[in-house]
């Protein structure tokens, strides 16, 4: 499939633009129900390509108020730095003394 629309339940496709109904879920004016979520092929998913869909994580991105937004959104723009989440290490391992940074 490569990530062409799939036919799902009701003869809707995956690729369908779901806003409107998201948004009344968002709202409280509908119910969703899991069986209503809309996937694409799992075999044509390919893992670290959130880079390529900015302008739609943005827009998924302005309905929530968050204090992490502006780190969230430098992670999809800009790609994650490891670098802040290393941690020395002193210690013993397998019998081996080992120390980091």
């Amino acid at each position: 499939m490569d990530g062409n629309p799939v036919v799902v339940d009701r003869g809707v496709t995956a690729n369908q633009n779901m806003s409107g109904f998201v948004e009344k879920v968002r709202s409280g004016e509908a119910l969703g129900h899991v069986e209503e979520l809309l996937f694409r092929d799992p075999n044509s998913f390919y893992a670290g390509e959130i880079h390529n869909h900015v302008n739609e994580w943005e827009e998924v991105l302005q309905h929530h108020l968050s204090p992490k937004l502006g780190e969230i959104s430098g992670w999809i723009k800009e790609k994650v730095s490891i670098f802040p989440y290393f941690q020395s290490f002193e210690g013993s391992f397998k019998g081996k003394t080992l120390r980091s940074c």
